[in-house]
Formats: structure tokens, C-alpha cells, sequence
């Protein structure tokens, strides 16, 4: 009896403790960056996709950001410089862009790039993974771009502390840029509803989501077979789907007619599941009341949902989210727990924001100066 008890414990136990290996193991594989191979989606094929070239139009971030000729500008974290590159071209031969990144692989096929395109005012940098490198303190920049990066960053209030007295002074600009998990749909994604129909079939193959359109919206599309739809109706459409973002009756739906969504974001879901839970929102009928965290919960589930049932990944293979581990998936989640906390980090970090842009559909876009 005493033998079975003994048994019955360690069995207890053990069950324990693989629950609390699931819970913990993930932060700290995250805190330590255990990854035995680059993060997925940090390939030069994803980075330099014409996908991501589309979706984030580094033309456009390149003229706002306006660097002069002649210039010195930091592009932190560049990657395989889908954005070093153009910099490079803006700053003129008289200029300097100094490449930073962590990936070794990276940077040896951004000197490739520079060399097949005779730019000689590319310097690539390998930098330490962890803190602010001692590369940043030796030289002063007037224009540092940071990309997507901030996750990435444990301390940012220390790490852009100690950075700021590498931008010029005055008239110095750090340009901050962060992927948004719960952006609007935007025509950009739905460019296909109109490719030889089957983007409107596979709409209509949706009940639950066609329930939810506005009668415009489901004329527009029972109206069409196959054939290109019209802009007007296709932006009807699509401003229909991001009002059902924040729809808090979407996923008990789902839940009640056993709909089935694709098992790759099974935990991502749960997640945010979980989170939505402990607001109290599944019970819902409209989203009038959620708090800020919550919403950004619900509007980040509605997305995957919509785009689940429409086949419609353009948004995720454009920034690799597709390819993402749990792990490297992590740090991400910082924004739907507390949201783009950067104005906060960076004014304890002594900048002061300029402005923040809205230009970019996915991103959030802030420009800062420093404070003296």
C-alpha cells in the first residue's frame, strides 16, 4: 500500500514538474537565445523578398527618413540590408552606413551585395548579441535606424541610454520602426480576391464570415462568379473584415461548429485564448468595453482566425511569423501584454519624440531626437 502511494506520488510529481517545464522553458530558452540556427524568416530569400519589399516599402521609410549626402547613418540590426542598401544609395559616396548585426551570415552577404553593386560606403559590423557594443561609442550618427529590432532588446531603457550619445546632437534622428501583430487588413493582402475569382469564392465559402459582412459587402460578392472585383466593392469587403478584428462572438463560433484552423498557431491561440479569458471577453457581444491589452488580443486571434479561414497568409510569410517558433515567438508577445511600449522606454532613455509617423500599414514608425 505504502509502495502504491510512494508510486502514486512520484507519478504526481513528475506530471508536475513537466507542466512547469512547459511553462518556464520557453522564457528562458528566449532569455538565453538558445537558437541552434539563425530565427527563421532571417534568411536573405525572406528579408529581400519582393513580399517584404511590398509590404513595407523601404522607398517610402527612405524619404521620410531623408538622410542628407555625406552623412553617417547606423542601420541597427540590418540584417541582409533590405534597408542598408538604399541608405547606402541616399548618403551618396561622400556618406558612411555602417551595417550592424549579430549574423555573421548576414553581413557576408550584405558585403556581397555592396561589392556586385559598387557601393564602397557600406561597413558591415558584427556586433555582441548581449548590451551595447563598444562599436556604437566610437563613432557619432546622424541618422541611426532600429528595425524591428526592439523585441529583441532586454534592456532597451539601458541599452538606448547608453546609446544616445552617439547621435549627433541637434540634429541626430533615431528612427524606431516595430511590427505590429494586430494591424488592419489591408488591400495589399487582398490583392488575390480579384485573381481570376477564386479570392471571392473562397470568401463565400465562409458562412461565418459572409454572416458578418455588411449587406454591401455580401451583394458585391454574391454578384460575382469569376472575375476581377472592383475596387470600390474590394475595399468594401476588406473594411468589413477589420471591423470583425475586434468581433469578441468570432471564436466561440468557431468553437461551437468545430471549425478546424491550422495547428502551427495552436499555442500562439491558446495564448491568446488564455489571455482573453482572464479579461472576461469571451462572453461578449461587442468589444465597446475591452481594455487596451485585451483588444490587442482579440484583434491579434481575429486575425489569425480570418486569415485561417481564407487561406490568406500574405501578411505572415512577409515578415516570417509563418516560420516562428514558440520560443522565438516570445519576445513578440511583449506588445500584447503591455503594447508598443517604446515612447515610455525611450523618453526614460533621455529622447524625446518628434513624431510618430503612420505611414507604414504593418509598423508602428516613431522618430526621436535626444534630449541633453
Amino acid at each position: 500500500m505504502r509502495s502504491m502511494r510512494s508510486k502514486t506520488r512520484v507519478a504526481v510529481l513528475a506530471i508536475v514538474a513537466v507542466l512547469i517545464g512547459l511553462a518556464v522553458l520557453p522564457p528562458i530558452l528566449n532569455r538565453l537565445q538558445l537558437f541552434p540556427v539563425p530565427p527563421p524568416g532571417q534568411s536573405a530569400e525572406d528579408q529581400l523578398s519582393l513580399q517584404r519589399q511590398k509590404f513595407m516599402s523601404p522607398a517610402t521609410v527612405i524619404q521620410i527618413l531623408n538622410p542628407q549626402p555625406a552623412t553617417t547613418v547606423l542601420d541597427l540590426g540590418a540584417g541582409y540590408g533590405l534597408f542598408t542598401i538604399p541608405l547606402a544609395q541616399a548618403v551618396g559616396e561622400n556618406g558612411t552606413v555602417f551595417a550592424t548585426d549579430i549574423d555573421p551570415q548576414a553581413l557576408a552577404s550584405l558585403s556581397e551585395q555592396a561589392h556586385r553593386l559598387e557601393l564602397k560606403n557600406i561597413v558591415p559590423v558584427q556586433v555582441r548579441a548581449e548590451g551595447l557594443d563598444g562599436f556604437y561609442r566610437q563613432h557619432t550618427f546622424d541618422t541611426i535606424l532600429v528595425l524591428d529590432v526592439i523585441p529583441l532588446i532586454r534592456e532597451l531603457e539601458v541599452f538606448f541610454g547608453q546609446l544616445r550619445s552617439s547621435l549627433r546632437e541637434g540634429t541626430g534622428r533615431l528612427w524606431v520602426i516595430d511590427l505590429r501583430l494586430d494591424p488592419d487588413f489591408t488591400m495589399l493582402e487582398f490583392e488575390a480576391l480579384g485573381d481570376t475569382g477564386n479570392g471571392t469564392l473562397r470568401l463565400r465559402s465562409q458562412p461565418i464570415i459572409v454572416q458578418r459582412l455588411s449587406e454591401g459587402s455580401r451583394q458585391a460578392i454574391s454578384s460575382l462568379t469569376a472575375g476581377n472585383i472592383p475596387e470600390s466593392p474590394q475595399k468594401l469587403v476588406i473594411d468589413d473584415l477589420n471591423r470583425l478584428l475586434e468581433d469578441p462572438t468570432l471564436w466561440p463560433e468557431i468553437r461551437a461548429r468545430s471549425l478546424p484552423l491550422n495547428h502551427r498557431e495552436g499555442r500562439l491561440r491558446k495564448y491568446l485564448l488564455h489571455t482573453l479569458d482572464r479579461e472576461g471577453v469571451l462572453g461578449k457581444e461587442t468589444a465597446t468595453t475591452l481594455s487596451p491589452k485585451a483588444r490587442r488580443a482579440l484583434r491579434f486571434l481575429n486575425r489569425l482566425i480570418i486569415q485561417d479561414l481564407l487561406n490568406n497568409y500574405q501578411w505572415e510569410k512577409a515578415f516570417g511569423l509563418d516560420k516562428l517558433t514558440w520560443p522565438q515567438m516570445i519576445p513578440l508577445l511583449k506588445q500584447i501584454e503591455v503594447g508598443h511600449d517604446c515612447p515610455v522606454g525611450f523618453s526614460k532613455a533621455g529622447y524625446e519624440l518628434v513624431q510618430e509617423h503612420a505611414t507604414l500599414p504593418y509598423h508602428r514608425f516613431w522618430e526621436y531626437k535626444v534630449v541633453r
